[in-house]
């Protein structure tokens, strides 16, 4: 049984007769805790997964690092965004009504 680490994530091959290739995401930060012990068809598929999951912590934290500026500066009031579906905070109000 081969295992690799990739981005701190243990992928460990998991074949099956229908499925030789199948691996599954074992060990990892607690930031990818929703894709551990998930079984994907290939290595390739996993690391994809991996990336995506990487790829949209990186847009929301940038999402509320920019909203947290923009309430420093004063542009904005902080309770004036929300959560919305998916982690990206979205404005209470339509955004021409800043000028935008």
């Amino acid at each position: 049984m081969e295992t690799v680490k990739y981005k701190n994530i243990i992928i460990v091959d998991t074949p099956t007769q229908k499925f030789p290739t199948m691996v599954q995401l074992q060990k990892g930060p607690k930031r990818y805790g929703s894709l551990i012990g998930k079984k994907y068809i290939s290595k390739d598929h996993a690391v994809m997964a991996i990336d995506k999951m990487a790829a949209e912590n990186l847009i929301s934290g940038g999402m509320n690092k920019a909203v947290a500026e923009m309430a420093d500066l004063g542009l904005i009031s902080p309770d004036e965004f929300r959560k919305g579906d998916g982690g990206i905070v979205e404005p209470h109000y339509p955004l021409t009504d800043l000028g935008i």
